[in-house]
């Protein structure tokens, strides 16, 4: 290709998606010899700035092997590190506190060598703090001198409150004395789960909700935050084996300020595959599986990782390689629709497939060790576990996948994305129960009945397996594997790839929601995003059904919608059914509560334009939350609706696309397609408090916090106050 082709084709806004388009084309052989007889025809040109850049090369020969001598010096002290007597100590208070990683402070560092072995592995993040000035500075220069000055800082404590935000900290080690009023301020950074280590007796017991358990080490003490009934985990795709995406956390609500944001920042393409695949948590730990390719330029190298981090500090736990995944250019919200669902957390392990094709993998969730590798499990597409049980829907890509087939169903003119680069659909799928601790097989449902079962229909509930399949909505014995019955649902053969009925089970009563079947024979075909059809657009009115769930009889049905390029949502909280349709921005939303066993309405809400305005785009094209509180809406961005009164609160975030969202763990974990922003009270990044209330803007207390050798300062806006966002609205 030559260069004013090249040219040409970075020109065209298509063109670099095509495959034989190579980035260092740009850069080919002609433009590289014109360059170089360029700097020929100058060389002569030159012969004084030659001389002068060879002194000035000496002076930097000097000046480099002085500082090549003085990081010698720190490579030594690196090497030698903090003594054998204090490593070791450090490894036994974390034994005792039995904390695998996340933020540790050391109060009253006197002895920063100490405060520098806490760091055993690159999944600790350590701060040490203390009153006197004169220490401060002696124990940075002592870390400086071990090079571990970064991951490892100093900070002077000033004043009677912790420079943290809530919840924050996982391990707090205090080699001095306990200032009473630093006692409350313990309780409230401390992580739910996370561990106070005391040296010597303090004179009073610990603040609520502090409580006091035995500690193997002598002279020391420790204190434990507990985790309260009031907050939930978030393990599945959809929330649990059951598919009711509603967490049951009374402590989530809308969005005060930001507890930590880690990269990446931004995806990598708001017209492409998301660059995050799927994230679960469990046991205060985040999962999640993440392009983290260069942002620059959407075509350029995939780089998937499956992490681990802690979820109340944000510190990196762990990181396990993707081999391979879906095909990163694949058309934004284009499927496949069970790419989510290859990632599970329970306690403290982790099920994933760490690439397409691969087995599922038993990973420990605070290193990421793989533990077991479960056998005859390649092909994996979901994941549900249930009482110690894997529930895998296995299938293997279809060779035949009419890809010419499925181009020619988009109506859109010009529209021909690579469907051949595509991974095909799954084909001839089976059902397999694998015990969760042994890797061992139960049993395997294969043939007609499990050859088509739909993405992210597998549930299980009370001994019983569910899922649907192409024709039928189908209840197996979770034990043996043994149908028990099967109740006829039909659904539409020709659909978008996003397009996939709703299972939820809940309470002895199966909940099947999918949009109108206008064509019921022949052969499945997913069609990626970009088709408009009539019987393909997500505005058409489908059904909801409810079947009991001992016996598959049919007890009642309503409308159901689905919404912008994501199947229709049914949630179940406070003793109602929530069903509605939002996807676009004349739909009034979810505004009615059924009861879940007659489907009567129980209770209604106002549109959402009453609390919006009538200006509303179409919804943020993923499913929607709930927790027994809040119902979580994608319409503007993330809106909280109080499932009691039917209010709307308008100090929500505005984000353009969150395919992530979970509200569990005391928090709200999202993951942003493009941008994020909070309406009304905005803080800063991890480590600035809360304002108390009554402080105006501006004047709130300026605080320092530092995880690395440039500490950072932050202003806080006081609670309750809004705050106009910063730069041009986009």
């Amino acid at each position: 290709m030559s260069l004013d082709a090249s040219r040409a084709a970075w020109q065209d806004g298509n063109s670099w998606k095509r495959p034989d388009f190579r980035v260092d084309s740009l850069f080919s052989r002609p433009a590289r010899a014109a360059e170089a007889e360029g700097r020929r025809k100058t060389r002569g040109k030159r012969t004084r700035s030659r001389v002068m850049g060879a002194r000035i090369g000496r002076i930097t020969a000097i000046g480099l092997g002085v500082l090549g001598m003085l990081g010698s010096v720190t490579a030594v002290c690196a090497e030698l590190g903090p003594s054998p007597d204090l490593r070791a100590t450090a490894r036994q208070l974390l034994d005792a506190a039995g904390i695998h990683g996340g933020l540790i402070v050391h109060l009253g560092c006197d002895d920063a060598r100490l405060t520098a072995a806490l760091r055993v592995s690159d999944a600790y993040l350590v701060h040490g703090l203390d009153r006197d000035e004169e220490a401060v500075r002696r124990a940075r220069r002592s870390i400086r001198s071990l090079g571990a000055y970064g991951p490892v800082s100093v900070s002077r404590l000033k004043g009677p409150s912790l420079p943290y935000a809530d919840n924050l900290v996982n391990l707090i080690v205090v080699t001095g004395s306990v200032e009473r009023e630093l006692r409350g301020e313990l309780a409230r950074v401390l992580a739910l789960g996370g561990v106070i280590l005391i040296c010597g007796q303090p004179p009073d017991g610990p603040s609520a909700p502090l409580t006091v358990v035995p500690c193997r080490l002598e002279r020391w003490t420790k204190w434990v935050k507990p985790w309260p009934d009031t907050i939930d985990q978030w393990t599945h795709y959809l929330h649990g084996p059951d598919n009711n995406s509603v967490a049951q956390d009374a402590v989530v609500g809308p969005p005060r300020h930001f507890q930590w944001i880690a990269p990446p920042r931004f995806s990598r393409s708001h017209d492409h595959l998301a660059s995050v695949s799927a994230v679960v948590s469990a046991r205060g730990r985040l999962f999640s599986i993440v392009d983290k390719g260069p942002t620059a330029f959407a075509a350029a190298s995939l780089r998937w990782r499956l992490e681990g981090r802690d979820a109340f500090s944000g510190v990196l736990l762990w990181e396990r390689p993707i081999a391979r995944w879906e095909y990163h250019l694949r058309d934004f919200r284009s499927g496949p629709a069970d790419l989510a669902r290859r990632l599970v957390a329970v306690d403290d392990r982790v099920y994933v497939t760490l690439g397409y094709g691969e087995p599922v993998s038993i990973l420990d969730a605070a290193t990421g060790r793989t533990i077991r590798t479960c056998a005859g499990t390649e092909g994996t597409r979901e994941i549900v576990y249930d009482n110690g049980v894997l529930f895998l829907v296995i299938g293997r890509a279809e060779t035949d996948w009419p890809a010419r087939k499925a181009q020619q169903m988009v109506s859109q003119p010009g529209y021909r994305p690579p469907f051949e680069r595509y991974t095909p659909p799954a084909h001839d799928k089976s059902l397999v129960a694998v015990d969760a601790a042994s890797g061992k097989r139960l049993w395997r449902v294969s043939g007609s009945i499990a050859r088509d079962i739909l993405p992210s229909t597998l549930a299980v509930d009370g001994g019983r397996v569910f899922f649907q399949n192409a024709d039928a909505v189908v209840c197996l014995d979770a034990v043996h594997g043994r149908v028990k019955w099967r109740t006829p649902r039909p659904v539409q053969r020709k659909r978008l790839a996003w397009s996939t009925p709703t299972l939820v089970v809940h309470d002895g009563v199966v909940f099947s929601a999918d949009r109108k079947a206008a064509e019921t024979r022949g052969e499945l075909l997913w069609i990626p995003s970009g088709g408009y059809h009539e019987y393909l657009r997500g505005d058409v009115q489908g059904e909801l059904i409810a079947l009991d769930a001992e016996t598959g009889r049919r007890l009642w049905s309503c409308p159901a919608w689905e919404g912008f390029n994501s199947p229709v949502d049914v949630l179940i909280t406070d003793g109602l059914l929530w069903t509605g349709r939002f996807a676009w921005g004349r739909d009034p939303g979810i505004t009615e509560g059924r009861d879940p066993k007659t489907g009567k309405v129980l209770r209604r809400r106002l549109p959402d334009q009453r609390f919006m305005g009538r200006r509303i785009g179409h919804a943020r094209c993923h499913r929607a939350r709930a927790t027994i509180k809040y119902l979580l809406m994608g319409r503007r961005g993330l809106e909280f609706v109080d499932v009691k009164t039917g209010r709307n609160d308008r100090q929500s975030v505005r984000a353009r696309h969150l395919p992530v969202r979970l509200p569990a763990g005391q928090r709200l974990d999202l993951c942003s397609a493009t941008c994020l922003r909070l309406r009304g009270d905005r803080h800063a990044e991890m480590g600035i408090p809360r304002a108390g209330p009554g402080e105006p803007v501006g004047t709130g207390a300026r605080t320092e916090f530092g995880f690395g050798s440039a500490a950072r300062t932050g202003v806080c806006p006081p609670l309750g106050t809004p705050v106009a966002p910063r730069g041009r609205r986009r």
